[in-house]
C-alpha cells in the first residue's frame, strides 16, 4: 500500500512545483526577523487556509501550526520549517529581491517554508489514502535560537507527543537534486560563553599597584584555545577591557560560543571551562567568573528515521542522490530543542555546488531544490504515518 502511494508522489509534487516556486519568491520579497514575521505568517496562513486543515496562528508569538487529521489509525508526525530572515542587505540582484531594506533570506528559510507549504498541499490531496496525523509547524526566530523554545512553550507538543519530527535545511555545496544526512549528530550544540575577569584598576604608570584584568583575559584566551578538538570548539569572538591607554581597568569581559557534538561532551566542556578560567585567573590574583547562555542542543538524528530517510531517498531520488555525511557540522540549529522531546531527523537539501554560502548577502535558495525537499518530506511522512516507523 505504501509503495503504491509513494509511486504517485513525484507526479503530485511536479504539479505543485511552479506554484511553490512563485510562493517562495513572494516570501523572499518580505523577509522579517525573529518574532516579527507577521507578513510572512499571514501569507503562509492564507495558503494553508485553502487546504481544509486545522490552522492556528500566533503560536509562539508569530508561528503557525496546521493539522491534517485523517481519522484513521496511524502514526502522528510533525514537520517543521523556520521562516525568519537575517539583518543583512541582499545583493543577489534577482527580480524578486528583498523589499524590506536591511533584511534578507540569506539562510534559505523562504525555501524551507515554501517547501513545507508545498508538502501540505500534496498531502492534503492524498488525505483519503493516508493514515494518522500530520502537524505542520512554521516556526519563527530560528536565527536567534528562540523560536523552537517559544513554540514548545506554547504547547505544540501537547497533550500528545508526535511520534517523530522532520525538518530540512538548505545546504550549499550539494547539487539541488541531492539530499544528505547521517545517523547520530548532524549539527552541534551551541552555548554563548561569557567570562568576566575582575582585578584592581590603577594608573598606567604604576601597574605594580594594580591587578590588570587584561593579563587574565590573555591567559584565558590561551588556555581555552587548547580545548578545541573534533568533538568541540570554543570560539572566543569578543574582548572588552578598558577605555583609555593610560588607565588600567578594574574588570573586563570575553565572549564567544561553545559547540559540542553531544550532551556529555557539552557538560564536560562546561566544567573544564569553569575550572580553567578560575585557575588561570587565580594564578594572577584575579577573579574569573563564567556564565553560559544555552542556545541550541545538538541535533541528533534518530536511527530508525535515518533508515527511512535512506529508503525513501533511494526510491524517489535514486541511490546516487542520497549522501551519507561523514562528519557533522559544528554549526547549530534550534531544531535540536524538539529532539529533547521527540525522535527526529533534520536533513540537508542541496542548493547547488556553486551556490554562495549561507548567511552571505548574495545567497539565494535554489528553486530546483524545492522539488527535492517536497519529495523527501512527503515520502518520509507517508512512510512514517503508514507504519514504517513502528514496524
Amino acid at each position: 500500500m505504501t509503495d503504491r502511494i509513494l509511486a504517485n508522489i513525484a507526479e503530485l509534487v511536479d504539479a505543485q512545483t511552479d506554484y511553490i516556486v512563485e510562493l517562495r519568491h513572494r516570501l523572499h520579497r518580505i523577509p522579517e526577523p525573529g518574532f516579527s514575521e507577521k507578513r510572512t505568517a499571514s501569507l503562509i496562513a492564507e495558503e494553508l487556509g485553502r487546504l481544509d486543515l486545522e490552522v492556528r496562528t500566533d503560536v509562539g508569538e508569530t508561528g503557525i501550526v496546521a493539522d491534517l487529521v485523517t481519522g484513521r489509525p496511524g502514526a502522528y508526525i510533525a514537520l517543521r520549517a523556520d521562516m525568519d530572515a537575517l539583518p543583512l542587505k541582499e545583493s543577489t540582484g534577482v527580480d524578486y529581491a528583498s523589499e524590506n531594506e536591511g533584511y534578507s533570506h540569506c539562510c534559505g528559510h523562504d525555501g524551507h517554508a515554501a517547501s513545507l507549504v508545498g508538502t501540505a498541499r500534496v498531502l492534503a490531496q492524498m488525505r483519503d489514502r493516508l493514515a494518522g496525523k500530520v502537524r505542520f509547524i512554521f516556526q519563527p526566530a530560528e536565527e536567534i535560537c528562540e523560536g523552537a523554545a517559544a513554540m514548545i512553550d506554547s504547547g505544540i507538543l501537547e497533550p500528545d507527543l508526535p511520534d517523530a519530527i522532520l525538518g530540512v535545511h538548505a545546504w550549499p555545496g550539494l547539487p539541488a537534486d541531492t539530499v544528505a544526512c547521517r545517523q547520530g549528530t548532524i549539527m552541534a550544540s551551541c552555548d554563548v560563553l561569557t567570562v568576566k575577569v575582575s582585578g584592581k584598576g590603577g594608573h598606567g604608570a604604576r601597574p605594580q599597584l594594580a591587578r590588570n584584568p587584561l593579563m587574565g583575559i590573555a591567559r584565558v584566551v590561551d588556555v581555552l584555545s587548547k580545548l578545541d578538538n573534533h568533538e568541540r570548539i570554543v570560539s572566543l569572538c569578543t574582548a572588552r577591557v578598558g577605555k583609555q591607554a593610560n588607565i588600567i581597568a578594574g574588570s573586563g569581559k570575553l565572549s564567544g560560543t561553545v559547540r559540542a557534538l553531544n550532551p556529555q561532551i557539552r557538560a564536560r566542556t562546561v566544567d573544564e571551562i569553569v575550572s580553567r578560567v578560575e585557575d588561570a585567573c587565580g594564578q594572577l590574583g584575579l577573579q574569573g567568573k563564567v556564565s553560559f547562555d544555552a542556545m541550541s542542543p545538538a541535533v541528533i538524528v534518530d536511527k530508525r528515521l535515518y533508515g527511512i530517510f535512506r529508503e525513501v531517498g533511494v526510491e524517489l531520488l535514486g541511490a546516487d542522490k542520497v549522501v551519507e555525511l561523514e562528519s557533522p557540522s559544528m554549526g547549530s540549529e534550534d531544531f535540536g530543542r524538539y529532539l529533547d522531546h521527540v525522535p527526529g531527523l533534520l536533513f540537508r537539501v542541496g542548493v547547488g555546488l556553486d551556490c554562495p554560502g549561507l548567511h552571505r548577502a548574495d545567497f539565494d535558495f535554489n528553486d530546483d531544490a524545492l522539488r527535492t525537499a517536497m519529495l523527501m518530506l512527503c515520502g518520509m511522512t507517508i512512510r512514517v504515518c503508514m507504519g514504517g516507523f513502528h514496524g
